[in-house]
């Protein structure tokens, strides 16, 4: 993973530690970026540091996974899915997984969300899902 900075295409920092894709987004107010591994692990990193600077790292269980698309804040919740139709939401402070849900059986786009409770989605083979959390 590396960080660059907009204004000059520099590398601000580079780094090995976590195996990430495309799957990158950035939360709400800007200050955090959230990384979703190749396996099981999503990361919170500081967008203001000029190392790599961990805020959270917290396993979710979803395996080896290349799925592409982005975590995406809403209200303090992150929302991702994974390649075999699983949906998860995060607490963006904690890292705590709050829910899962599977929408079926292929990979999730990146998720709309429209409150910290709620979020669309649609999948590869055209279905489309609108989760409430209780």
């Amino acid at each position: 993973m590396t960080a660059i900075d907009a204004e000059t295409g520099k590398a601000v920092w580079r780094s090995n530690r976590y195996q990430v894709r495309e799957t990158v987004g950035v939360s709400e107010d800007g200050h955090r970026v959230y990384a979703r591994c190749m396996t099981d692990t999503v990361v919170a990193l500081l967008t203001s540091s000029s190392s790599l600077s961990v805020l959270w790292a917290t396993p979710c269980g979803y395996g080896y996974d290349i799925d592409p698309s982005m975590p995406i804040e809403k209200d303090g919740v992150v929302f991702f899915g994974t390649k075999n139709g699983l949906v998860i939401a995060l607490d963006a402070k904690t890292a705590n997984v709050l829910w899962k849900h599977r929408v079926g059986e292929t990979i999730v786009h990146t998720p709309v969300p429209l409150e910290a409770r709620c979020v669309l989605v649609s999948d590869l083979d055209g279905r489309l899902s609108l989760i409430q959390a209780r």
